[in-house]
């Protein structure tokens, strides 16, 4: 059964430097605009109530779109004209082009780079074949293509696909670009297939062959699984096949056109546009929640085993807020939110088990630490630090997290001990610093020997420097290293943005942890 044209869409996921984000969407960005042309996206197929998704003010939204500019495609790899015939040195038999590669940049700080590809008269084996070569991009394999270097003379260029995406990455360095480890792995597609002039017979012995994977090849099949295949009733002509790192969509042309006209019409010029600009932000959107919905599944894990603490509720909330419809077209959402999130991902269940993982955490709780252990430890000096030790104190309770804070966690056992004990057991070491709370003492001076205990165990301190606090110049060389600490500034008209800032440090060093386990 041959295709008349088949195009695909790669997803590379890499994260950036948000901090960023305003010059981007702004255009004073100068490397980029060296590089890349910027995209006009047309959100036409996104529901105006859910603009807030994918306008430039809002934290999901879809920033902003680069495609790189014809002359720079040679420092990937390349041929400058997109019309350019490409082979893999395994599979010489089956030509294809790489047509446009752009950015997708998000203001969360995922990223995607994207390679369109397109090919023309493919078997069906043969396209199952060309996404298992694209995908799987650890293997390394070879793209081969013919270049003219004088009248008389070719000569043969090749490159890998895990080449192209190292390149692609140098042209945007000064955004911080960070490869993911699925980087090198497998890369997401999104794709379709046009069939044409299919009897009825014919478009069911090929749906049914994507469903079972009759004729795919052997490691292909193997990635997918199970596939599953549906026609969305609004377009009964369209055919919907779907896998874990896969959605292809094949159309019954002579169907389309038997109907109506204009239906054969919206197939030919329109669908190569939807599927690669709405579709393509829908499908990201959503891939942006399976996203979350695994780093927390890691900080769970994490936290079995007293690596971090325990996701909040707050982070469920948001995650289960997100899973929307979020077009008015429902077909699109049947495919991506019903069928891809919940049949494929079963993004619902694993957000149900993390939230059990949660309650049963919070059960452990003995009303001050998971286990007696705390997480997070207040040092402060009593005089003018003792406010704000019980305003943090309070607001980390809130947020779920265990800290020992002395007033109400020390219990009958010896005092020093349990210091110590609670200084060892924990992850950060929060210094409440106030104006003369660091000078020497004649008398025995316990933030001195608590802030000594945290430096000695390399624990995570969090100065927090109140209402002008300056380091003393005689402070001891034990405590020195105190000043090269990461510090926020507390006064009483910014308490709030402070107490924010604070929850927002711990809240980057565990995504940090999740996502580079």
């Amino acid at each position: 059964m041959s295709h008349e044209r088949y195009e695909m869409c790669m997803l590379i996921p890499f994260r950036y430097d948000n901090s960023y984000y305003e010059n981007i969407k702004n255009g004073k960005e100068d490397f980029l605009s060296k590089y890349f042309f910027a995209k006009k996206m047309n959100c036409t197929i996104i529901n105006q109530q859910n603009d807030d998704l994918w306008n430039d003010e809002h934290g999901n939204g879809l920033m902003k779109c680069f495609e790189i500019q014809q002359k720079y495609r040679r420092t990937l790899g390349l041929h400058n004209r997109e019309d350019h015939n490409y082979v893999f040195k395994k599979q010489r038999d089956i030509p294809f082009k790489i047509t446009k590669v752009y950015g997708w940049f998000l203001k969360n700080s995922m990223a995607y780079m994207t390679l369109h590809v397109k090919a023309e008269h493919l078997q069906e084996d043969q396209i199952l074949d060309l996404k298992s070569l694209f995908v799987n991009i650890r293997e390394n394999n070879r793209i081969q293509y013919i270049v003219k270097t004088g009248r008389d003379t070719t000569e043969e260029r090749e490159f890998t696909i895990k080449s192209l995406i190292k390149e692609f990455l140098k042209l945007i360095k000064p955004l911080g670009p960070v490869e993911q480890k699925m980087t090198y792995s497998t890369a997401w597609s999104l794709s379709y297939g046009i069939a044409d002039n299919l009897n009825k017979d014919a478009m069911d012995a090929f749906s049914e062959n994507i469903r079972l994977n009759k004729k795919s090849s052997k490691k292909l099949s193997r990635k997918i699984g199970e596939t599953e295949c549906f026609v969305p009733e609004e377009f009964p002509y369209l055919h919907w096949a779907l896998s874990e790192n896969a959605l292809a969509l094949t159309a019954d042309i002579g169907h389309a056109l038997k109907i109506d006209t204009v239906n054969g019409i919206f197939l030919r010029d329109n669908l190569p546009f939807l599927i690669f600009t709405n579709y393509l932000m829908v499908y990201l959107y959503y891939l942006g929640i399976q996203e979350k919905c695994t780093q927390l599944e890691r900080q769970c894990r994490m936290a079995d085993q007293k690596m971090c603490m325990y996701p909040d509720q707050s982070s469920i909330q948001s995650l289960q807020n997100d899973m929307t419809e979020i077009t008015i077209h429902e077909h699109i959402n049947t495919l991506f939110c019903e069928y891809l999130c919940q049949n494929i991902w079963r993004i619902p269940e694993r957000i149900e088990l993390v939230k059990s993982k949660i309650q049963n955490a919070d059960e452990k709780m003995d009303g001050y630490g998971l286990q007696g252990k705390y997480t997070i430890f207040i040092s402060y000096r009593r005089v003018y630090g003792g406010y704000v030790a019980r305003l943090i104190y309070n607001e980390l309770k809130n947020h779920k997290k265990s800290v020992f804070y002395d007033i109400k966690a020390m219990k009958t056992e010896q005092f020093d001990e349990q210091i110590f004990e609670a200084i060892h057991n924990a992850e950060y070491v929060i210094a409440i610093l106030t104006p003369g709370c660091l000078d020497e003492r004649e008398n025995e001076d316990w933030m001195r020997e608590e802030l000594g205990a945290a430096i000695k165990e390399k624990k995570k301190i969090i100065n927090v420097m109140v209402d002008g606090f300056e380091f003393p110049e005689d402070l001891p060389e034990t405590l020195a290293p105190i000043k090269k600490r990461h510090g926020l500034h507390m006064k009483a008209e910014y308490i709030d943005s402070c107490m924010e800032a604070l929850l927002e440090q711990m809240k980057r060093d565990e995504e940090t942890y999740a996502v580079g386990e």
